[in-house]
């Protein structure tokens, strides 16, 4: 945020509200429950790839192309349902960088070699993930339980919350196809920037991330998935600032700038409270943690884990 946007209190504030909504919001929700299996096991291969690929579009490099599909090749194996949408957004987002392109052969036959690339890639990490389990354990990989939580979450239903209409996730959605059209707009007057295409990139990431709340449509998992939508809103507000100070603009214009800047100086606003209040929390969970007088549940934990563990044996 403080290199793509040209408003340095923008990229502060849109920093904050990310911090306040992706993060100690939920915290605050859920009534202190980290949630890992969202942080980071779903949370660190999007969230880098956000960092590398702005990189990747200000400055190319051919290392950074490769060794940005390896690593999200493997992000795929880490987690599905976050690595494959995470891989595929930065496929599209070559592919459409290389749209801006004057010679249509030219840009399908580099669209071709991304995709062909990613392909490849891909193919590279599983064979080569395959061979090493094979010769360490003896057997490949069964990857038909790859696709156990999916069939048993988004197929049979097992905790699954439905969607409803005309709650928060529709506004989340907006701003997603507001920036897919931002792209476009940028598509169609040639102006292939990397703001532009790091738009495109948020856009189609957000919407490959959310089917993690479509799964189980529960506000506090939303609190964790929209955060690609944060970064969204910080770009819009930079860029609607940046449009107020060069010329006059509609009225429409500054009613945006306006409710852009409310929910996110709001949130940003918002975060100091809510570090005092976890900050507070933190410490009651330590004086516990610390606390000598230990509870009957937890010996009554002790004893059985004696029990049924073997002696040497780590818990």
């Amino acid at each position: 945020l403080a290199r793509i946007c040209e408003n340095k209190l923008a990229a502060f504030v849109g920093f904050a509200a990310l911090l306040f909504n992706g993060w100690f919001s939920y915290v605050k929700h859920s009534n202190m429950d980290l949630y890992f299996q969202y942080f980071p096991i779903r949370f660190v291969f999007p969230a880098l790839m956000v960092l590398l690929a702005w990189r990747q579009l200000r400055r190319p490099s051919r290392w950074l192309y490769w060794g940005l599909l390896v690593f999200l090749a493997v992000g795929v194996l880490w987690n599905l349902d976050a690595g494959l949408p995470t891989l595929l957004t930065w496929t599209a987002t070559l592919c459409f960088a290389e749209l801006f392109g004057d010679n249509w052969r030219s840009v399908a036959r580099r669209i071709a070699g991304h995709l062909a690339a990613a392909g490849c890639v891909l193919t590279a990490v599983v064979v080569l993930y395959s061979s090493v389990i094979r010769m360490r354990y003896g057997a490949f990989p069964d990857y038909e339980q790859f696709f156990y939580y999916q069939r048993l979450y988004f197929v049979a239903g097992l905790y699954k919350l439905p969607m409803t209409s005309a709650l928060t996730w529709v506004l989340v959605a907006l701003i997603y196809l507001t920036g897919l059209a931002y792209a476009a707009f940028a598509l169609a007057a040639r102006q292939g920037t990397p703001r532009a295409k790091m738009v495109f990139l948020l856009s189609v990431l957000g919407i490959g991330l959310s089917t993690y709340f479509q799964g189980r449509s529960h506000p506090g998992v939303l609190l964790l998935a929209w955060w690609p939508c944060q970064l969204l809103l910080a770009l819009f507000l930079d860029d609607l600032l940046l449009r107020l100070k060069e010329k006059p603009v509609s009225v429409l214009a500054w009613f945006a700038t306006v409710v852009l800047a409310w929910f996110l100086v709001g949130s940003a606003v918002s975060l100091v409270p809510e570090v005092r209040s976890i900050g507070s929390a933190i410490d009651a969970h330590y004086r516990v943690m610390f606390n000598h007088k230990v509870p009957p549940q937890r010996q009554e934990e002790a004893a059985l884990l004696a029990r049924l563990v073997p002696p040497g044996e780590k818990v």
